[in-house]
């Protein structure tokens, strides 16, 4: 018994560790992504207001 409840345990933590590196993932390439699209779509923006 105690064994399997060790077991789990370890388990229950490398299943959050999991999902905290994807969602931390997530969110670094959302970074990314916001920053490039949005410097191109001011750049995009300035460029139809001066011409």
């Amino acid at each position: 018994m105690k064994q399997v409840s060790r077991r789990s345990q370890v388990f229950i933590i490398f299943i959050s560790v999991f999902v905290m590196k994807i969602n931390y993932t997530k969110m670094k390439y959302k970074q990314i992504y916001e920053s490039n699209f949005l410097s191109a779509y001011v750049r995009r923006t300035t460029r139809v207001t001066y011409s």
